[in-house]
């Protein structure tokens, strides 16, 4: 192990910090999303957590429905723990409950779904109920014993696994992962994308696990299931651990630059501006706009709160 963990609050943020000791240098444990977006484009990190976009995407809506279907499987999974049942009409309840609740967000913000956005919102209780129902029917841990559900990893930058279980061989932490259409023959292809998942890792690394489940749900065409294992490779968890005190020493950094003043802006990526194939949903921001902030008034909105702001 590269370097080790321990409980500690970083004076350089608002919020509470988890520092991994390096020799004598202690960085400050990110979450891998802020490791994913800040790798992505440190300026696109930034945006995320200032500024939102007045229209609603297909992704962030996307995003929801997974956020709601999690919700319905922690209750299942929950229940489960304790040697209860859920029906389905119970789950909807909870999962619709959860997407309620991002939606009424939208709605205090002003926020509006634009096209393709409003298309797949008009399906969410459709897709809710087919992935639950796949749930109830083809649970994909019930020959594990559940340990966790949704508990934040102490110590991990907020991580927080779907649910850790456990078998004859020890724990291990799994997660689902949502997709709104997917046809059967991408299934595989897309669980393979998995094997060297860098949230999985983190998670793994925190919880003290060697191995890893990640459940395939698809909501459409054909509602289904998959479940594959993974195995943490030694050798690659080297890399990962190398890579992670990099970019949690960058975003450490550039945390502090902007608390201090020292930046208004962080640098970013100039020759490539989408993300997954899409135009970045800042993009207009720092393109059209030149990060006038005026400017970027007519499509965002500032957030109250940043990550970075001087506690009061």
């Amino acid at each position: 192990m590269l370097f080790r963990s321990h409980a500690g609050r970083s004076g350089s943020t608002k919020t509470t910090g988890w520092l991994v000791t390096l020799g004598t240098m202690e960085l400050q444990v990110f979450s891998p999303s802020s490791v994913e977006d800040h790798t992505f484009c440190p300026r696109y990190w930034q945006l995320k957590r200032s500024w939102t976009p007045r229209y609603v995407s297909y992704s962030e809506v996307s995003a929801a429905i997974g956020t709601a279907f999690a919700a319905g499987a922690a209750d299942y999974n929950k229940a489960r723990q304790h040697g209860a049942t859920r029906t389905e009409t119970e789950l909807m309840a909870v999962a619709y409950g959860s997407y309620d609740q991002i939606r009424l967000s939208w709605s205090v913000n002003n926020r509006r779904l634009d096209s393709e956005a409003e298309k797949l919102a008009d399906r969410v209780a459709v897709l809710l109920r087919a992935g639950l129902k796949q749930l109830l029917l083809h649970d994909p841990f019930s020959g594990f014993t559940i340990l966790k559900v949704e508990e934040t990893i102490p110590n991990a930058g907020n991580a927080r696994p779907d649910i850790l279980l456990a078998d004859s061989l020890g724990p291990l932490v799994a997660d689902y992962k949502c997709k709104m259409n997917l046809r059967e023959q991408w299934v595989s292809n897309t669980l393979d994308r998995y094997e060297y998942s860098g949230q999985m890792y983190h998670y793994c690394h925190f919880e003290g696990c060697d191995r890893y489940l990640i459940a395939l749900v698809v909501l459409a065409p054909k509602p289904m299931i998959r479940v594959r294992s993974f195995a943490i490779d030694p050798n690659y968890k080297q890399i990962w651990e190398r890579d992670s005190i990099i970019a949690w020493n960058f975003l450490q950094l550039d945390t502090e630059d902007l608390r201090t003043g020292k930046a208004s802006w962080l640098r970013g990526r100039t020759t490539q501006h989408e993300k997954f194939g899409k135009p970045c949903e800042y993009s207009r921001a720092c393109l059209q706009y030149g990060l006038n902030e005026d400017m970027m008034r007519l499509d965002y909105s500032p957030k109250e709160e940043t990550p970075w702001a001087t506690p009061k």
